[in-house]
């Protein structure tokens, strides 16, 4: 969403891959791909050697997909559902994509000393990472890595934005215009932007909800633009009316407590 919302821009982007022919199929053409493993150094850092200058990343990596669970019965029936779950609940596996892949990328933008300075990194975490609760109950101790991934991008000095979305859906193929149609115009209708840990359960905090695909890399890409985003970390759902007054992004960012 990210790669196609970019494109649509005119913004020249590469994507990191895990294969080249599947995201072909569904990226845009002008979107360059480089392939590469995030819990594997070498890899990650010949990719981003391959992907040349650039002075943005978005880093939405992921340990946990309902596609691996499908691929998994799809592969391997009873067995491989089986040997999918027990991958997703291990730890040490969320740990090394959501924790050791964003180490990864840091040590190595941090060394990086060609394509000029970085802009803004913004980081995709989730909603729930500042709760204990929350992060013992998730599967994989995700949230827990999630936190700890985000403290390390704040311990790096690179400028950045931490964005953690409620509950991701996926976007409708047409008739779909509630998000916003760039990313130097207003914010969807429907977004709700506040600082850290204020959605979720009880004290005080904004009942938690779900978001689209498509808003949350609005909110990525506007964070990349927006000054009032710097350095911050925003939770961010949308409200499911619509049809509002649509906010500026930087009176979004500029809202949010810290």
């Amino acid at each position: 969403a990210v790669c196609a919302a970019a494109a649509a821009e005119g913004v020249p982007v590469t994507a990191l891959v895990r294969d080249t022919a599947a995201a072909r199929a569904v990226l845009p053409s002008s979107v360059a791909l480089v392939r590469g493993d995030v819990t594997r150094f070498a890899s990650l850092a010949a990719a981003l050697d391959a992907a040349g200058d650039f002075n943005a990343v978005v880093w939405a990596a992921g340990s946990n997909s309902l596609a691996g669970f499908s691929r998994g019965v799809r592969e391997g029936g009873p067995a491989g559902l089986v040997r999918a779950l027990a991958a997703a609940a291990n730890p040490l596996t969320a740990r090394g994509v959501e924790l050791g892949g964003v180490e990864n990328l840091l040590a190595i933008l941090q060394r990086r000393k060609e394509g000029g300075p970085l802009k803004s990194l913004v980081l995709v975490s989730s909603i729930g990472a500042d709760d204990p609760l929350a992060q013992a109950a998730f599967p994989g101790l995700v949230l827990l890595w999630k936190k700890r991934a985000e403290e390390a991008v704040q311990r790096s000095g690179l400028p950045h934005t931490i964005v953690r979305p409620g509950g991701l859906k996926n976007d409708k193929k047409t008739g779909d215009t509630s998000a916003s149609s760039s990313i130097a115009s207003p914010g969807s209708a429907d977004l709700v932007m506040t600082g850290p840990d204020g959605i979720g359960v009880g004290g005080g905090r904004r009942r938690p909800g779900s978001i689209r695909r498509a808003q949350v890399a609005d909110v990525c890409l506007a964070a990349l633009v927006t000054p009032e985003a710097a350095g911050k970390v925003v939770e961010v759902v949308a409200d499911g009316k619509g049809g509002g007054a649509r906010a500026p992004w930087a009176d979004l960012f500029a809202g949010t407590e810290q």
